[in-house]
């Protein structure tokens, strides 16, 4: 808890930690009017205004907070058949940040809103993104928002340079409808496959002009019209004078087992402020940038284990990847609901050369969360929500299909 006068020349940070019983001392506190900000728990982790502390001189006060009053609640729904979506994201942006998912009914609720009005957006694959106020959030009661997502556009989206190479660098979208066009209005950062294609399913069917920008290219923009269903779009991006970096490391990436290529693996050099690279078809990749060669390089892909691997100091790089098991996890929350949405998931080879990593990983609608890179091994796992429970299991991944229920405390 931190508290902060808004009145006067005081501008200290004081702190303090409510113990089992939620009891908070705090000295010190000159007589004044004071935000008081919470954090942990249910409340999440970025401390945000949750009550106002007066002081009307020396001696003791007494103020008490409620917390965990359901400001703002609602269903997710299909705007077409009505029914509940599980699993959408459903984000406060303003005038404070908070994120919640839909449960196994579509329901979401956020708690301890400032009272007034507050900037939502909700998000599903398959759904456009909605932006929407909302309504009058009330001091001390629960406001109710249900929300309506209509299916979005799916497309592809091919780069090319003027050579017909694929571009594999993140690109940023914007998307902007047309005159007169009620579309999707929205930005973000994506990544393309080995093969230069980016895939998007988030935005309404409408007539757009889309926005394309790649590091070390020139900004292209395609007018054209998204349909339900399935949208092609190719689009050539010239590469900027002089843009062309020098060649910090090339390598090739193999199937430890078989040999054969690895492609649409993602390096992430290390020791060096180079941008990451993809592998192509034939499991090459080129790391390119100003300043020294990286002294690591880190390799992720779906059905291959993370490799954390030196670089030589010279010469090509070559690493032969190990194929991976997949862990499947069921988890249920301190309810004993099934959970839906975001967890943390700490994975801690007891072997050497084992897989260590902590990641965020996603429940779907059936509770059930995958990750496809971990090797077979033993293990300490961890999973966890922010501000939810917590488990921890002693297992032992074998090759193929892992499967375990959890149930966090």
């Amino acid at each position: 808890m931190r508290n902060r006068n808004v009145e006067g020349a005081f501008h200290d940070t004081l702190r303090a930690t409510s113990d089992s019983r939620g009891v908070y001392r705090l000295s010190g506190v000159p007589p004044g009017t004071h935000v008081l900000t919470f954090k942990g728990g249910a409340l999440g982790f970025r401390a945000q205004p949750r009550s106002t502390l007066v002081v009307p001189g020396p001696g003791d006060v007494r103020h008490d907070v409620l917390l965990g009053t359901v400001s703002l609640e609602g269903i997710v729904m299909d705007a077409a058949t009505r029914r509940p979506i599980v699993g959408a994201e459903v984000q406060v942006q303003s005038p404070h940040f908070a994120m919640t998912t839909t449960d196994s009914t579509g329901r979401y609720e956020f708690v301890d809103l400032t009272p007034g009005e507050h900037r939502l957006c909700a998000a599903k694959d398959g759904y456009g993104v909605l932006f929407t106020g909302s309504g009058a959030v009330l001091d001390g009661g629960a406001t109710r928002r249900d929300l309506l997502l209509v299916v979005a556009a799916q497309f592809a989206l091919r780069l090319r340079d003027e050579e017909g190479a694929a571009i594999t660098a993140e690109a940023i979208l914007s998307f902007t409808p047309a005159e007169d066009e009620s579309g999707t209005r929205v930005s973000t950062n994506l990544r393309p496959d080995a093969s230069g294609v980016v895939r998007y399913d988030k935005v309404l069917p409408a007539r757009y002009v889309i926005a394309v920008r790649v590091k070390g290219y020139e900004p292209g923009r395609v007018k054209t019209q998204l349909i339900a269903g399935a949208n092609d779009i190719d689009v050539v991006l010239r590469r900027k004078e002089g843009a062309e970096q020098p060649v910090l490391l090339e390598g090739v990436l193999r199937d430890a087992a078989t040999g054969a290529p690895v492609a649409g693996a993602r390096i992430e050099p290390r020791g060096t402020a180079a941008p990451y690279t993809m592998s192509d078809a034939a499991g090459r990749f080129t790391v390119r940038g100003s300043g020294e060669r990286p002294t690591r390089v880190v390799i992720g892909r779906d059905g291959y284990g993370v490799e954390f691997a030196p670089v030589p100091a010279e010469g090509t790089f070559e690493m032969a990847l190990r194929r991976a098991a997949e862990l499947v996890l069921r988890v249920r929350g301190k309810d004993g609901m099934p959970h839906v949405g975001r967890l943390n998931l700490g994975i801690n080879a007891r072997d050497e050369g084992g897989t260590r990593i902590g990641t965020g990983i996603t429940a779907d609608a059936s509770s059930t969360a995958l990750y496809r890179r971990i090797l077979p091994g033993r293990y300490d796992l961890t999973v966890g929500v922010d501000g939810g429970g917590k488990a921890t299991l002693d297992v032992e991944i074998q090759p193929g299909r892992n499967e375990f229920d959890i149930d966090l405390r």
